[in-house]
C-alpha cells in the first residue's frame, strides 16, 4: 500500500502543477474545475495523512510542503518539464476539439 500511496502523491503533484500551468499561465483549462478540486483535496489529504512518506517524495517536495488544496497559483509555474507536458496536453486537447 505504501508504494501505491507514494505513486498517487507523485501523480497528483504532477497533475496539479501541469493543470495549474495550463490555467494560470495559459488562461485555459482542459479538465473541469471539479476534477482539479477533487485531485487537489485528495493530494492535500494524502500528504497530511502520510506526512513522512510525502516528505520523502522528491518531486516538488518543498513546493507542495504546505499545499492545502485551495489553489496552484503559488506553484513553480515556470518549471520547464511541467510546461512541456502542459503544452503537449493542450495540443492534444485542441486536436481533439477539432474532431
Amino acid at each position: 500500500m505504501t508504494k501505491a500511496v507514494e505513486e498517487l502523491i507523485h501523480r497528483r503533484r504532477r497533475q496539479i502543477l501541469v493543470h495549474s500551468i495550463i490555467y494560470y499561465k495559459n488562461g485555459s483549462s482542459i479538465i473541469p474545475d471539479s476534477t482539479f478540486d477533487e485531485w487537489a483535496k485528495e493530494l492535500a489529504k494524502l500528504q497530511k495523512d502520510h506526512q513522512q512518506l510525502s516528505e520523502s517524495i522528491p518531486y516538488m517536495r518543498y513546493q507542495f510542503a504546505d499545499f492545502g488544496g485551495e489553489t496552484g497559483f503559488h506553484l513553480p509555474l515556470n518549471d520547464v518539464a511541467a510546461n512541456k507536458v502542459a503544452d503537449q496536453l493542450m495540443e492534444m486537447h485542441e486536436e481533439k476539439e477539432k474532431l
